[in-house]
Parts: C-alpha cells; structure tokens; sequence
C-alpha cells in the first residue's frame, strides 16, 4: 500500500511540474504536448471523487506558479484564483477518468481531446477574459502548426495539442488488438503531420514577398509620469481618486512629445502611424483642438495617424447612467486631416477599467483606404476571436495597447493568432510591452519592446505587406469549437447509455490507490 500511494505521490508531483511550464508567459511549447499525457498518468488508478480533489489541488498550486505576474492579484485572492483555475484545468481529465470504462474502446481516445477542447472553447466564451490562457497560445513559436486557427481557431490547435497524449495513453494501459493500434497510431500520426504540413505549406505559398507599406508606432516615455498620475483611478475605478490638474498637464505635455514623434516618424517615411492605447489624455472639452492640430500635421505629411486618446468625460462621480469618465476609443484621420474612422474600445478589462471606461460596442469599422482596407480594435478586444471576427476582410487591423510586464510577450503574441484566424496584417501599438507587426500568417516583421527612459527613441517602423488572406475560420467561426461541444455531449450520452466494463477489461495496470477507491485488476 505505502509503495502504492509512492507511487501516486510521484505521479502527480511530476505532472503539476510539468503543468506550471505548460502554461502562461513562461509556457515551454513542448510541456504544453507532455503535460496531457502526465496527468492522464497521475490519475490512472483514482477514484474519480480522489481524482478530481488531488488533482485540482495539484493543479491549483502549478497555475500559482504558472501564472505569476499575469493574474493582477496579489496574496489570498490570488490563490483562491489560482485554485479555481487548476480545478477547471484537472475537469477534462477527471471525465475522462468517469468516461472510460463505459465507452466502445476504440473511443475513449478521443474523450479528452473532445472534452478538454470544448471545456476552454466555452470557457472563452463565458469567462470575462475570453480567450486568456488558452493552450493554442503555447504554440506561437510553432507557425506551421497553429496556421490551423486560420481553419478552426483556437479549438483546432488545442484538440491537436491533446490528441497525442490521449494515444499515448490508451496504448498503454487499454488492450488494443494489432488492428486498433496501427489504425490509431496511423490516423494521429497522419492527422498531426497534415496540420504542421499544410501549415508550414501555407507559409510558404504567397504572401510572404508582398509589397509593403511603412507603417510606424509611436509612443512617449513621457507617459510614464501620466500613468503613476491615473493609477488610483484604474486602482478604484473612481476618477475622483485623481488629481486631474496635474494629470491634464502632464497630458499636455505627453501629447506634445507625441505629436514631436508623429512628425519625425512621417519625416522617416511612415504612411500610417498609429499611438499605444490612450497614448493621450486630454479633458473633452479639449478633445477637437487636439484633432486640429493632429489632422493638420496628418494633412502636411500626408500620413495616416490613429490617435489612441483617453478623453476625460466625469471627473468625479456620479455620472449619467451607462456613460463612464474616461472615453478610451482610437480616431484615424486620413492625409487630408479629416477624420476617416473612429473606435471606442470594445470590451473594458473586468473591474475597476469597466467601471471607468465609456462603454463600447464592439462596432468594428473596415475602411477602404489607397494602401487597402483598414481596421481597428484596442488592446483587451483581441483576447475574443469572436469580436474580432468582425475585421475579417480588413487588409491592416491597427490595435492600440498598454500591458504589465507580468503579460509582456504573451499578450501581443496572441494578437498574431488573431491575425491569423482572420486573414490580416496587424500592427499592435503597445505601452509597458511589445509592439509589434505581423502578416495575415502570424509572421513576425518587427517589434520592439517599450523603454520607460526618456532618453529613448520607442519608434518603431515596419515595411507591412497590405494585402488580406481569405480563411475558412472567418467564413464559418467556432464551427469546429461547437463540433467538440456536441462530441463531448455524445460521448457522455453514450457512456451514460452502456453499463460499465467489467473490471479488468479496460485498463490493464489500473489498481486501487488507497482505501475506497474502486477496484479495477487485470483480467
């Protein structure tokens, strides 16, 4: 018995090890693949009430580390979040556990890709922070294989991401006749090498030599200061937290230099220029002489300029009713100095920035332009490939931003997903992270990490090839994610439906690991 739970200990304390690599801003790619088959391991032999307790408390403790920096929160709240998350990420493995026994053996395979797949596809849908932490994003490094998103999104590199290790598993420890096994081995094998083929074909086929317009982001490390000046009211979601007469001036003063950095990057031959997220704050009252004088200087260069502008509305509450007091949206103004497009943020960060921010509705305008088609969408708005959707046919997605450190390359990484699923180019303009450009393939052309020193210049300028991919993902949406729903109800039905297997006729080493588990030997 005492070898027994040994045993167990190991098993589970290999796979929350690997968990916390499989995951999050430090993930290893390749821990993402092993993690699936180590907690399949560490599980073998539960009971499924144990398994799923022990294994949400070890899974809990890997995401506290997994995930440091990344969650803003700090102490209690944090390991409580931290839990949460593990018990949600042990689920697929615990259905699976339950699932088993009662299913035709040439299926139970597919259980855990079906049910872990469609677990984060609806997780991304209902949780407040979209698709954050989806496994899909592991695997950025890898653009041959999760050229898959432009055909089922997210789902489609996490059912593959799942696949091997399920395999893996029930070659081991089911009883496959010589026939099951080389048909099992034979279809992952062929389905894996389809996707990174076709994927790394895909890169290779047009696309990669387009002509490319100059597109420049420009930020001041003067915001620094403007930041420190705003923190309580991000903090509290109360402007009144702020002293709004040194905060304006200081965003006189930032937005200056901006406007200083605007004119040299058009001067070094910049066609589009694009600002972090709410790069200026300015009183409303304010708001259109700053549009004066940025259409003017857009008019005498003749640039393209998306101003990312935070308008303060309320400077204390109460406000009206559905309004909010700072206005975070994006106005791109064309080379005559006219306003062309205009985007207010779509989906506030939940707590105090959604109690502060005007509300958005997601509005994504394409405009048509002499480079090509022209979108917009800030920063928290790319984390849902649902609402990004709606840039499909765009040839250039412009995306102010601001991060943490504790997110810094992560988040702007997963915009290149975005760019994949919906067939664009996409330049990220990003404060306290990584600025970006990438093509309609999720193609690295250029970035650059933001600087807090004065005495840098955070200028960076891309040569962006303008020209849109048509995907299978924008046309049809989370087709393939509700394929997987239906799968995982099926597959429960089905298992619901059949009495369960004698004991032994499943798993050949699965045995009990302590007192009231279930008993299953080898026939």
């Amino acid at each position: 018995m005492w070898a027994s739970h040994g045993r167990a200990v190991i098993r589970f304390a290999l796979a929350g090890a690997v968990a916390s690599l499989a995951n999050g801003p430090r993930a290893l790619a390749l821990a993402a693949w092993l993690a699936p088959l180590f907690w399949l391991q560490a599980l073998q032999g539960l009971s499924v009430r144990t398994g799923a307790l022990l294994g949400g408390l070890v899974y809990g403790a890997a995401t506290a580390v997994a995930a440091r920096g990344m969650l803003p929160l700090q102490g209690g709240p944090y390991l409580l979040a931290a839990l949460g998350i593990g018990m949600g990420a042990v689920a697929p493995y615990v259905v699976q556990r339950a699932l088993a026994p009662r299913l035709p053996r040439p299926l139970i395979p597919l259980v855990l890709p079906a049910v872990a797949t469609a677990m984060e596809f609806l997780g991304g849908r209902l949780q407040p922070f979209g698709s954050f932490g989806a496994v899909a994003y592991t695997q950025v490094g890898f653009l041959g294989l999760v050229q898959v998103a432009a055909v089922a999104g997210l789902p489609g590199i996490a059912f593959l991401l799942y696949l091997p290790a399920a395999l893996v598993h029930w070659m081991r420890a089911s009883r496959p006749s010589p026939a099951e096994l080389r048909w099992a081995g034979l279809g992952g094998a062929v389905l894996l090498l389809a996707a990174a083929g076709l994927g790394t074909a895909r890169l290779h086929r047009d696309g990669g030599d387009a002509a490319g317009v100059p597109v420049a982001v420009v930020s001041s490390p003067l915001h620094g200061r403007l930041s420190e000046l705003l923190a309580p009211a991000y903090a509290t979601g109360d402007p009144a937290a702020v002293d709004w007469n040194q905060a304006l001036h200081q965003g006189e003063l930032t937005t200056a230099d901006l406007l200083r950095r605007t004119q040299r990057a058009a001067q070094a031959g910049a066609r589009i220029i694009v600002w972090p997220e709410t790069a200026a704050i300015v009183a409303a009252e304010s708001e259109s002489a700053l549009t004066r004088t940025a259409g003017a200087l857009a008019r005498n260069h003749r640039v393209y300029l998306a101003l990312a502008l935070g308008v303060v509305r309320h400077r204390a509450r109460p406000w009206p009713a559905g309004d909010g007091a700072l206005d975070n949206k994006v106005v791109l103004i064309d080379p005559r100095g006219q306003v062309a497009a205009e985007y207010r943020k779509g989906v506030a960060v939940p707590g105090p920035e959604a109690e502060l921010l005007v509300p958005g509705a997601g509005d994504i305008q394409v405009i048509t332009t002499p480079y090509g088609r022209v979108a917009m969408a800030i920063c928290f708005d790319l984390d849902f490939p649902r609402l990004m959707r709606r840039a499909a046919g765009a040839d250039l997605v412009l995306v102010p931003a601001e991060d943490w450190r504790g997110i810094t390359p992560y988040h702007s990484d997963m915009a290149r997903l975005r760019a994949i699923e919906g067939g664009y180019s996409l330049v990220r303009a990003t404060r306290y992270g990584r600025s970006l450009a990438a093509d309609a393939r999720g193609r690295l052309l250029a970035a650059q990490e933001d600087s807090p020193w004065p005495e840098a210049d955070p200028l960076l300028l891309a040569q962006v090839p303008l020209r849109a991919v048509r995907t299978l993902y924008a046309r049809t949406g989370d087709a393939f994610g509700w394929l997987t729903v239906a799968a995982s109800l099926l597959l429960g039905l089905g298992a619901l439906g059949r009495r369960r297997r004698p004991a032994g006729a499943i798993l050949v080493d699965e045995r009990p690991t302590g007192a009231g588990d279930h008993r299953e030997t080898p026939s």
